[in-house]
């Protein structure tokens, strides 16, 4: 494993204990999560670690996937639970006013409610429900589940400004990969 994704893996790590000291798990852990133990499954990795291992031996392929799914939680608003707590508290009182969120958990199952909306509304735009079905079937077979297929999709899309069939190529590539 490379050196910089052992220290980009040790920085993610501190993120995930971040949030499981405040006892929280957003929607973007969870995914996280689940990722992590679908990858350690797929190649039989066994690793003591709950979250991002450090000590892998990887191939060129495996540690590009492996890639993906730390850039997938590091480069995402909302991973560094800090940074959302101070979010919240910068704006608490507009949030309970506007939106009834009393306490920072509400904060964050309202900002995951809101991803979820703002996601399906998106996908429904860049992407058509003919080639979902495709990329939700075969992601399935691959062990991914619906949220995560979103995820890569609309990261794709958020990143390279891809629709339509460069969207579902540049998907199927990366499932391919």
């Amino acid at each position: 494993m490379k050196a910089e994704n052992k220290s980009y893996a040790r920085t993610l790590n501190r993120r995930l204990k971040g949030w499981d000291k405040e006892d929280l798990e957003s929607n973007l852990v969870k995914e996280v999560r689940e990722d992590l133990e679908l990858f350690y499954d797929k190649y039989d990795i066994e690793t003591d670690d709950d979250y991002f291992a450090t000590n892998l031996d990887l191939s060129p392929e495996q540690e590009a996937e492996y890639e993906r799914i730390m850039d997938k939680f590091g480069n995402m608003a909302g991973s560094n639970v800090n940074e959302m707590k101070r979010i919240y508290e910068e704006h608490k009182d507009e949030y309970e006013v506007d939106y009834g969120v009393q306490s920072f958990e509400d904060f964050v199952n309202f900002t995951d409610s809101m991803k979820n909306y703002q996601s399906d509304a998106l996908l429904r735009d860049v992407i058509s429900s003919e080639q979902i079905a495709e990329l939700y079937s075969k992601g399935t077979s691959m062990g991914f589940n619906a949220d995560a297929m979103n995820k890569i999709i609309l990261d794709e899309y958020n990143h390279n400004g891809l629709t339509y069939n460069d969207l579902y190529n540049k998907v199927l590539g990366i499932m391919n990969a």
